[in-house]
């Protein structure tokens, strides 16, 4: 294949990768200091066994259309597992997410998730897993991060499940250009 096909066929492949709703997030470690008052006290209170704490300031966006949201994030150990602890941009809790195994879901959810990502990708690797909680400590369901191959598209996809595994959305995760082109 000529070098100009080549450059074609990657263009298409990014205009229909960037056609579709996607899952913006960019994250910078902030101090302590930075974060809000009464997200640090939730904290305290809530977790005073934790360790390997680290804060950082997020700003994510759901689709194209959609502006930037303020979020704090807390990220630390405890109990063997690792928690992200997101606040709104005044400190109230937003949600809690604990990174899990596959083989840790609850039988049921397992294969409907696993079926579902079989139907939905012809090659995929799972990531990363997190249950999600509510504020008020619900389970809300799983966010599953994957990479695989979907309709000739290559990349990172985000799939949020419930609880019993049927899939809620699936968005392509947008990332920042690679400098790096290896032909």
């Amino acid at each position: 294949m000529t070098k100009n096909k080549w450059i074609a066929l990657f263009a298409c492949i990014g205009f229909a990768v960037s056609a579709q709703a996607q899952k913006y997030e960019r994250e910078a470690r902030i101090r302590a200091s930075e974060m809000p008052a009464m997200a640090l006290t939730y904290l305290a209170k809530t977790y005073p066994e934790r360790s390997r704490t680290r804060h950082y300031e997020e700003h994510s966006r759901q689709g194209k259309e959609e502006s930037l949201q303020l979020f704090y994030e807390s990220k630390f150990r405890m109990d063997g597992h690792r928690y992200s602890v997101k606040f709104d941009s005044l400190g109230a809790l937003y949600d809690v997410e604990r990174i899990v195994a596959f083989e840790q879901l609850p039988s049921p959810a397992r294969q409907a998730v696993q079926e579902d990502l079989g139907h939905a990708f012809r090659h995929f690797r799972i990531e990363k897993i997190q249950e999600r909680y509510a504020p008020s400590g619900q389970l809300m369901g799983y966010e599953i991060e994957i990479r695989g191959k979907r309709d000739n598209t290559v990349g990172q996809f985000e799939l949020q499940y419930s609880p019993d595994g049927k899939r809620q959305s699936l968005e392509p995760i947008e990332s920042d250009p690679n400098p790096f082109f290896f032909f």
